[in-house]
């Protein structure tokens, strides 16, 4: 390389010495530099050739050792040891030994050691020894020590030793030690350590969900490029992370939907992207930022390879189907073997056999199984025989499903051993199974259980789990059975499904314990289970036979007579086998015939129930009648009905619709009355109730009558009967508020005041916001609304059908247009803010007072408007008189600003006119194009403008509402500037137009649309159905004149505009006059 630049120089310093003859050669600083054929652009040579430069040339002194072939190549550098060839190559770098080749490559270098080769290769890169060969590849690293060969491979990279190959690859990653090999592998790693080799390689971006982030639109700072997330935890200060922007909504312009982006962590609370721009904050809410899982030292082999967790190494994808190798497969740690596409992970064994084994482990039911093939351990230790389908220990050829052979292991534990040992290595029931027995026709059914009942393992039990009997045999002859359902015989074959046990001592003679009809019986009887023989008691030498049982007698006189003198004489226990329990409950009879059960528990409580000879229970704790039916609670001293645990003196609770308290009478005749009263002193007197709740009989069938809310509000003793009935339900539903007989659904009787009153936020009755309705004495209904500043207003309804509204406004709910109703007049208001009245026939009729206005110029002289460019408009300013206008300001003109205004309720639809006499000052004929324009209250949008220099403009403004041949004003576009002025529209469509000089010619951009703030806006509007487009005469007065129907909105501004589409000659104007009037029924 070094000779190549010494040759280069030699050749050049000849063809400049050749050229200094000529007068060409300058020398600059004598003994410092030599340059041709001038000093901005040419060759240039340092003092002793250590630095050369061709194509535009630096007017300073070069770096040191610096060659630079190519306009602009090295150009603007200041670190020595440069070598740049081609356009742009190598410019502007301030690190030392850089070497760039391509154009534009390896330019704006701040780190050292730098290779670039390929087109933008390997440029503004800040960390040092950095080689990037390929198109585009390898710029705006902030890493070291990195390497990247193909277009655009190893871009964005904010971590070192990366190293990549391919196209596309190993690009926005942020950890450190990735090597990425193939077309796209690699890409937006934030792991570290790891390797992808293959198309499309190690780049899934697996979220991590648990880490997403949300934020909104609020939450954007545009200036700096920056989203505050408080507390996102998604890395330290400093850290690079890549995240993907998901967008709600229109999104955040300069972020793209889905799109990943390398971010910086500029605090605990804020994150900065990187590699976008964001270019506003948009109007949206909920946009997530998603981090990826973090695997490190893993590695991807093959198309679409994606590791799933650190430390592992994954071929390929779903299409890998074998791992050939000659050699052998040795790990440091457990093999996991899995299947992606199913539940089932195959080992298959193919040696030189045609019958190849296969090992499956079925995941989806835990089974692990093993082909057709025999399975032997060790000869004859363990033999499985796949053809027979049996099972060996101890022989190699068994005989039987299962058969155990070997020598037996003589005594362990201190007694003789089977061949079977069986334990538990738990203490839960049943964890010690010796032998299970199953129905050999269905492998799910287990017919008995020989093993361990209980955690301890100590007790045994055999099993039956079917629905049979089980038989118990000696000397090869029948003893014992135990049925199906658990009834016993001894000495039998079958038993008797009455008896849970028979006992057989001999022929005829039983003994069983069972049931005897409905009672439990204790009987001895003969095989043929009748001629029951007597079963006999035997104490002492006396045989009690009359059925008579005495306990503590000798002669009871019932079935069963137990005698005591003190104490309990009949005591039931629980468990109280040995005597030692204390729950249980007694039973006595004292010297006064009265049977007392006291119930006493462990802890000592105990309870008594006393029934005396007279008939009475006495009961000295909580009396509960099934659990909630009736609750006595002898402590808090309250009565429940179908409650457990009453809260209050009587509490009443119930579960059935419909059910509840009943009161009534012994019988009925019209006026008897029944019900609740109420009194709320500790006076013992039997008056003083004021208040009540009553049912009235009314003398109707069925018992039916009139239900009253009562308060007797006289000052004595007296109780609350009917005649104080302040609210009266009665039986045909009618309500009576101060009156018992109400004659309709409700009837409210006041004879002063408002009879009812509604009442915002009064609880505790200290609101004063209040409505009251009251009739008078001549029939009136007045209703009366108060608010909290004691203002009032009363609207009144008397017979005659009038309304009288005494003070405010009538407020109308906008609404649609109603069905007509005959015979009636409807008034109205519509969303567009105007009064309707529609007639009994349907017909709608607009209510509104007029809006007009004229303003007009005529004198004994002209006045001249001002043109200033050709094919714009131009205000005509001439107006100096304000004519007739309505009374209540709804159009207003203005001769200063030679305006029209509409007032803001004042839309709608207007006839608006324009008349002048004119001519074109200076002589000469002119083209002009006369109309009125409409300075809108609400300028339209512009959304976007096409780019550069494309022929015609195409405007976006959404549902901007305009037609073809419409003229506009345009003002704010930036970058495409030639959109502003006036234009004619053409060929319109919903949201777009294209835009055409007012001369007819099309229009052609100037440059990229800015879509950043503003966008543009379209501010006055030129209606296209009054244009006056003509030729104007210079000599002689011309008149020019239109009239039309528009629809205007409020705050529209009306004025009048000339454009000169054949030069800049001015306006004479003899007379003028705009005018507009409200159009309605």
């Amino acid at each position: 390389m070094k000779r190549l630049i010494f040759y280069i120089g030699i050749v050049a310093f000849v063809a400049s010495l050749l050229y200094a003859a000529r007068g060409d050669l300058t020398i600059s600083s004598p003994g410092t530099k030599i340059l041709w054929p001038n000093t901005s652009f040419g060759i240039q040579f340092d003092t002793n050739f250590s630095s050369i430069q061709m194509g535009t040339l630096d007017t300073g002194a070069l770096p040191n050792f610096m060659t630079a072939v190519g306009n602009d190549a090295g150009f603007g550098g200041s670190a020595d040891r440069q070598s740049a060839f081609g356009a742009s190559a190598g410019a502007s770098n301030t690190g030392i030994n850089q070497a760039a080749f391509g154009d534009a490559a390896g330019f704006g270098n701040s780190g050292t050691y730098q290779i670039a080769i390929g087109t933008n290769a390997g440029h503004t890169n800040t960390q040092n020894e950095h080689t990037a060969v390929g198109r585009e590849a390898g710029f705006q690293n902030t890493g070291q020590q990195s390497s990247h060969y193909g277009a655009w491979s190893g871009q964005y990279n904010r971590a070192d030793n990366q190293s990549s190959v391919g196209w596309e690859s190993g690009f926005f990653n942020t950890g450190a030690g990735l090597t990425s090999v193939g077309v796209s592998a690699g890409k937006h790693n934030d792991w570290t350590n790891n390797t992808a080799i293959g198309y499309n390689a190690f780049n899934a971006f697996t979220i991590d969900a648990v880490r997403v982030q949300s934020f909104d639109f609020g939450d954007v700072d545009v200036g700096n490029n920056q989203v505050t997330i408080t507390l996102h935890g998604l890395g330290s200060i400093g850290d690079f992370i890549n995240l993907k922007f998901t967008a709600a909504g229109s999104g955040v312009p300069g972020l793209v939907d889905a799109e990943i982006d390398i971010w910086e962590v500029i605090s605990a609370n804020i994150l900065e992207v990187t590699t976008d721009t964001i270019t506003a904050t948009g109007s949206d809410s909920g946009h997530t930022l998603s981090p990826q899982e973090i695997w490190t030292n893993s590695t991807a082999l093959g198309f679409n390879a994606e590791p799933t967790a650190s430390n592992q190494v994954v071929l390929g994808d779903t299409n890998v189907t074998e791992v050939k190798t000659t050699g052998g497969l040795s790990i440091g740690s457990p093999l996991t073997i899995t299947n992606a596409s199913g539940t089932d992970a195959v080992i298959t064994m193919d040696g030189t056999s045609t019958n190849p084994a296969d090992f499956t482990y079925e995941s989806d039911n835990s089974k692990f199984l093993i082909g057709a093939f025999d399975f032997t351990v060790d000869t004859d230790t363990f033999v499985v025989d796949a053809v027979a389908n049996r099972v060996g220990v101890g022989t190699a050829a068994p005989n039987a499903p299962l058969e155990v052979k070997g020598a037996l292991p003589g005594s362990v534990g201190g007694f003789p051993s089977g061949h079977f040992h069986v334990t538990g290595d738990g203490t839960a029931e049943f964890s010690n199974s010796v032998i299970t027995g199953h129905n050999a026709f269905n492998t799910n059914t287990q017919l008995w259980y020989l093993g361990s009942t209980s955690s301890s393992n100590n007790e045994i039990a055999f099993i039956n789990r079917q629905n049979a009997a089980m038989h118990f045999y000696t000397n090869n002859a029948p003893r014992m059975i135990i049925d199906a359902v658990g009834n016993v015989g001894i000495g039998l074959t079958t038993v008797d499904s009455n008896y849970k046990l028979i006992v057989r001592r001999a022929t005829d003679i039983n003994l069983g314990i069972g049931l005897q009809g409905s009672e439990l019986a204790i009987a001895t009887f003969n095989d043929a289970l009748s001629a029951n023989v007597p079963l006999r008691f035997y104490a002492s030498e006396y045989n009690l036979l009359n059925g008579n049982v005495g306990i503590g007698t000798t002669a009871p006189d019932v079935s069963l007579e137990i005698n005591n003198a003190s104490g309990g004489a009949i005591r039931l226990t629980y468990n109280d086998a040995d005597g030692s329990a204390t729950d249980h409950a007694d039973f006595a009879v004292g010297s006064d015939g009265d049977l007392t059960i006291t119930t006493v528990d462990g802890d000592g409580a105990s309870g008594d129930i006393t029934l005396s000879p007279d008939g009475d229970v006495l009961v000295t704790t909580d009396f509960i009648v099934d659990t909630d039916v009736l609750v006595v609670d002898a402590v808090a001293d309250r009565v429940g009905i179908g409650i457990a645990l009453p809260l209050d003196d009587l509490h009443v609770k119930t579960t059935a619709t419909g059910r509840g308290l009943r009161l009534q009478t012994t019988a009925g005749s019209t006026g008897n009355t029944i019900g609740i009263r109420f009194k709320t002193s500790a006076e013992a007197s039997s008056g003083f109730y004021k208040t009540g709740i009553l049912a009235e009989d009314d003398g109707t069938s069925a018992a039916r009558g009139a239900l009253h809310l009562c308060n007797r509000t006289v000052g004595d003793s007296g109780n609350v009967t009917v005649s104080d009935a302040k609210i009266s339900i009665l039986s045909n539903g009618n309500v009576g508020v101060n009156t018992k007989g109400p004659d309709v659904p409700l009837e409210v009787n006041a004879a002063t005041g408002g009879a009812i009153r509604l009442t915002y936020n009064d609880a505790d009755g200290s609101a004063t916001d209040h409505a009251d309705f009251a009739v008078g004495s001549d029939g009136d209904l007045t209703i009366s609304t108060t608010d909290s500043d004691g203002a009032a207003g009363d609207l009144t309804l008397n017979p005659d059908g009038h309304v009288i509204i005494e003070t405010g406004p009538i407020f109308l709910k906008e609404t649609t247009t109603p069905t007509a109703k005959a015979g009636y007049g409807a008034l109205y208001t519509k969303s567009t803010n105007e009064l309707f009245f529609q007639d009994g026939a349907g017909v709608e009729h607009l209510v509104h007072g007029d809006s007009f206005s004229v303003i007009w110029f005529h004198g004994i002289s002209t006045v001249e408007v001002t043109i200033a460019a050709i094919d714009t408009f131009t205000l005509i300013d001439s107006f100096a008189v304000v004519g007739k206008e309505d009374d209540l300001g709804n159009a207003t003109g203005n001769i200063s600003t030679d305006t029209i205004t509409l007032s803001s309720g004042s839309g709608g639809e207007y006839k608006v006119t324009y008349h002048g006499s004119v001519t074109a000052t200076g002589g000469a004929d002119k083209e002009m194009i006369f109309t009125f324009g409409i300075t809108l209250a609400t300028p339209l949008d512009i959304t976007n403008v096409t780019d550069n220099t494309i022929t015609p403009i195409v405007i976006t403004s959404v549902a901007h509402g305009l037609d073809n041949g419409d003229m506009v004003e345009i003002v704010g576009v930036v970058g495409n500037t030639a959109a502003n002025g006036s234009f004619i529209v053409d060929s319109k469509a919903a949201d777009t137009f294209n835009i055409v000089a007012l001369d007819g010619n099309a229009t052609t951009g100037n440059g990229d649309y800015n879509e950043g703030s503003p966008t543009g806006d379209i501010t006055i509007e030129y209606p296209g159905q009054m244009v006056v487009h003509r030729m104007v005469r210079g000599a002689d007065l011309g008149a020019m004149s239109a009239t039309g129907i528009h629809e205007l909105d409020g705050g529209d501004v009306i004025s009048l505009y000339v454009a000169n589409v054949s030069g800049t000659t001015n306006l004479t104007v003899a007379a003028i006059s705009l005018g507009l009037d409200r159009i309605g029924d």
